[in-house]
């Protein structure tokens, strides 16, 4: 869980396979974030099972974040790790190393360099077949609010997913109190006509 986040969001989505690359299934991707949409968290990807089996196993995870919905907007920059950030498939969560951001300081990723670097298949890639899960220590943090966010999850080609981010929940409260009174007006109105 994320440090210091009293109300947080939780996003549950797949990330699925380009067809035009000839990839198919999804893997199931869940992160948190902070109220704010600020840290973002990757608590765990899995490949689905059944009909949805992923075609190719995973050694790469991307984010991209973006200002605004729909992944409109510019890519947000200055993207930052929490101290002892790390992620893997072991159960310590640690062998994949810490991520690293590209792109002036945004697209921030984790990359299993013992396939990238000689692409044999070691056993710390993310599995088709579901048998272990990829999982992050630490967060990413931003400095404005991310309205959505895309994930890549690559193997020479990718599997993508997104999600538009849930706006501040004070914010929203901001609102209603600025509302009611124009209810009011509007309602005087009415009744008078």
């Amino acid at each position: 869980m994320l440090a210091g986040a009293a109300h947080a969001n939780l996003y549950n989505f797949n990330a699925v396979g380009i067809p035009s690359d000839g990839q198919s299934g999804s893997y199931h991707v869940v992160i948190n974030s902070n109220n704010t949409n600020t840290t973002f968290q990757i608590l765990s990807i899995v490949a689905n099972g059944g009909a949805n089996t992923p075609t190719n196993d995973v050694f790469q995870v991307r984010l991209y974040f973006y200002s605004g919905q729909n992944e409109t907007g510019v890519n947000i920059g200055q993207v930052g790790f929490t101290p002892g950030n790390s992620a893997g498939v072991n159960p310590a969560e640690t062998n994949w190393g810490a991520g690293l951001s590209h792109s002036g300081g945004g697209n921030p990723h984790f990359t299993n360099y013992g396939e990238y670097m000689n692409l044999n298949k070691p056993a710390n890639d993310l599995l088709k077949n579901g048998s272990n899960t990829w999982s992050q220590i630490g967060a990413f943090t931003i400095p404005t609010s991310a309205m959505s966010v895309e994930v890549q999850l690559n193997d020479g080609f990718a599997y993508v997913g997104d999600f538009n981010a849930v706006p501040e929940a004070s914010s929203l409260a901001l609102l209603l109190p600025a509302l009611i009174p124009m209810g009011f007006v509007l309602r005087r109105r009415y009744i008078r006509s």
